[in-house]
């Protein structure tokens, strides 16, 4: 059982993150990046937030989100 947690997460941190940097270098030159954060809630009572990041490349369009929640 830890053996294959151990296998998973270097498939997902190693791996991947290879895959997705090669993919990314096959994607062309880097044309425009845009970055937002949005933030949830009041002043008092934060909710959590939002990251965007939209990359346009000279063949590919990529939208990353990564979301937070307190």
């Amino acid at each position: 059982m830890v053996g294959a947690f151990i296998v998973l997460a270097i498939a997902i941190f190693v791996l991947w993150a290879g895959v997705l940097r090669k993919a990314d270098a096959d994607a062309g030159q880097v044309l425009a990046q845009a970055r937002a954060i949005a933030s949830l809630g009041g002043p008092i009572f934060r909710m959590g937030g939002g990251f965007y990041r939209v990359t346009a490349y000279e063949t590919r369009l990529v939208v990353c989100l990564l979301v937070a929640r307190s």
